[in-house]
């Protein structure tokens, strides 16, 4: 029997299926641009799948959880802020 992508024992099982978003869909998610999503993907910083042709070419999809993980690994956490004097009272 010939695999293919139809075929059930090729697919994971259902408690490890992730939902895949479009920029858009992803870009909504963040409520940023989807333009922003696009460079996040050309410079590698955000983790996608290209299906399709090689290049500019083809289906971008990012795996929800990975956006998630990206949203996290952004995080900037208060005390980084204080001591490089980034939040100064101003007069």
């Amino acid at each position: 029997m010939k695999d293919t992508p139809s075929d059930p024992r090729l697919a994971p099982p259902a408690d490890v299926r992730s939902v895949l978003l479009t920029p858009a869909e992803a870009a909504g998610r963040l409520s940023v641009s989807e333009s922003l999503i696009y460079q996040l993907c050309s410079e590698r910083r955000l983790p996608h799948y290209r299906i399709g042709g090689d290049g500019r070419r083809g289906k971008i999809l990012i795996d929800e959880q990975e956006l998630r993980a990206f949203i996290r690994s952004c995080r900037v956490e208060v005390d980084e802020l204080l001591t490089d004097g980034a939040l100064k009272h101003i007069r």
